[in-house]
């Protein structure tokens, strides 16, 4: 279980740039932003600017986690894979 734990720790840490996760927070700011506006019937106030921020920091959470979990089952089956072959 601590190898587990540990190896979950370590892809969260390792495959996450961090000018992608920036560079995907201003992308979704913006997106968000014009779709309430526009669609959403907001006048630009400080309830859209909150609800954008919000919306977004949603958006990045999830993509880290999709982002690390994705490389943890990645090392985790290869190093299962490792361990198979050699027995």
């Amino acid at each position: 279980m601590k190898e587990f734990l540990r190896n979950l720790r370590e892809s969260f840490r390792t495959e996450i740039n961090k000018k992608e996760l920036l560079l995907w927070a201003v992308i979704g700011l913006v997106v968000i932003t014009a779709v309430l506006f526009v669609a959403g019937g907001y006048e630009f106030s400080l309830a859209l600017v909150i609800e954008s921020v919000v919306m977004t920091a949603v958006l990045v959470l999830m993509l880290v986690c999709v982002k690390g979990y994705g490389a943890f089952l990645d090392n985790y089956y290869e190093k299962g894979k490792k361990r198979f072959n050699k027995k």
